[in-house]
């Protein structure tokens, strides 16, 4: 039966200040600091965009034939602002926050842009918040609590009309429950509906047209899916068996990933030293009964020369194997081969997934960095990838870095 994540929610919790605003408010400003140099991969140079706190994976989004990346970033008096990197360039928004976690980042319509983060207020819990961006960093109605609960975590998904659907788990009763909201394409959210009870770990799929959710039941420690509507879930399936974790060991997120055939579940494990594992397991997309999750090994081949579709260079062939994964996190989407974005043998890179098994990977970073969470991984309309990951140089900073695959 997993072990839940409180212990390490604690731990990031006591790490957070209070407070949300939507204007700037005095702060004293920082020093600025010499730009850090950018490192040398498989893709050519990646660039160092930001340095920060961080403790999350990296909030990114495909946008178009370009990518986009959000990050909060210290600007004195323990305020920090968040800010877009559009294919490299710095845009400042207007909004700030004084206890930001767990940001994530969501297309929207015309060229904008989903900011969703957990904003730790130390009288009413972790308050989920969300910013409707325009493409040049304004807002027309600044960051708002989309739920007047204490979340524990969210997941999210842009849909086709330009909403955005919100599923995360909260805690106004004695155990974890799962509440949802749409938000509109200015940024305002419907009244939160619970929708399913001693759950956690929600993560959303959007694959064949439909958009599924998945979670960890609070009973049994199983996986379950179901699809969401308009009205309510469809009826839950149960999906896998989750892994059996030792005590010291922490299960930090759940995520999903799918191709044309196959859906791929990932459980990201921290170590008590720090160090991260995963655990998988993969099965048809609208069918229940995969097997077990197990520990995720890889082999590679650099005999073999896969294709995977995107512009990604020479790959080498991959399979299951002994040698263990540390961080994964897939792609969003849906594409004929999945990308995940995953450390492995050493090194930082990208493993593509197939009909239910991984056949090729690619490493981009050959010494992996000093990771406290997955890196991320995604891919544009050009076919094109970008890799992107928090490089925690010193106990208190962390270096946001970022490698395109283009032609």
């Amino acid at each position: 039966m997993v072990r839940r994540g409180w212990g390490w929610l604690a731990v990031v919790l006591a790490l957070l200040a209070c407070n949300l605003t939507e204007q700037p408010p005095t702060a004293t400003p920082i020093a600025p600091q010499p730009p850090t140099p950018p490192i040398q991969t498989a893709w050519g140079q990646a660039a160092a965009l930001a340095q920060s706190p961080s403790i999350s994976p990296s909030a990114l989004a495909a946008d178009g034939d370009g990518f986009t990346l959000a990050a909060f970033q210290p600007i004195g008096g323990g305020v920090e602002r968040l800010t877009l990197f559009t294919d490299g360039q710095p845009i400042q928004t207007p909004i700030t926050a004084r206890a930001p976690y767990a940001l994530t980042l969501h297309t929207a319509a015309e060229g904008g842009f989903f900011a969703v983060w957990l904003d730790h207020d130390p009288a009413r819990g972790s308050q989920l918040t969300i910013a409707r961006l325009n493409p040049d960093g304004s807002t027309a109605n600044g960051a708002l609590v989309a739920a007047e609960m204490p979340v524990v975590r969210y997941s999210a998904a842009t849909q086709p009309d330009g909403s955005l659907w919100v599923v995360w788990s909260a805690t106004p009763i004695p155990e974890p429950a799962l509440f949802s909201s749409r938000v509109d394409g200015r940024g305002r959210a419907r009244t939160p509906e619970r929708i399913q009870a001693a759950a956690d770990h929600p993560t959303l799929l959007r694959a064949d047209g439909q958009t599924w959710l998945y979670w960890l039941s609070e009973a049994d420690g199983a996986a379950y899916r179901a699809e969401l509507t308009d009205a309510q879930p469809s009826a839950a399936v149960r999906v896998a068996d989750g892994p059996t974790l030792a005590p010291s060991d922490t299960l930090t997120s759940l995520s999903v990933g799918a191709d044309t055939t196959h859906a791929y579940l990932f459980w990201q494990i921290m170590a008590a030293d720090g160090g991260g594992q995963v655990w998988w397991t993969a099965g048809a997309s609208q069918e229940g009964g995969w097997p077990p999750a197990i520990p995720l090994g890889l082999t590679t081949d650099p005999t073999e020369s896969p294709q995977a579709g995107f512009n990604h260079g020479a790959l080498e062939g991959a399979g299951l194997g002994t040698e263990l994964t540390g961080w994964l996190l897939p792609a969003s989407g849906q594409s004929d081969a999945l990308p995940t974005a995953a450390v492995w043998s050493g090194g930082l890179g990208v493993v593509y997934w197939r009909g239910g098994l991984p056949f090729a990977a690619q490493t981009v970073v050959e010494d992996a960095p000093r990771l406290i969470a997955p890196p991320a991984v995604a891919s544009n309309t050009e076919r094109d990838l970008t890799l992107a990951w928090w490089d925690a140089g010193d106990p208190v900073t962390a270096t946001l870095y970022t490698a395109i695959s283009r032609r």
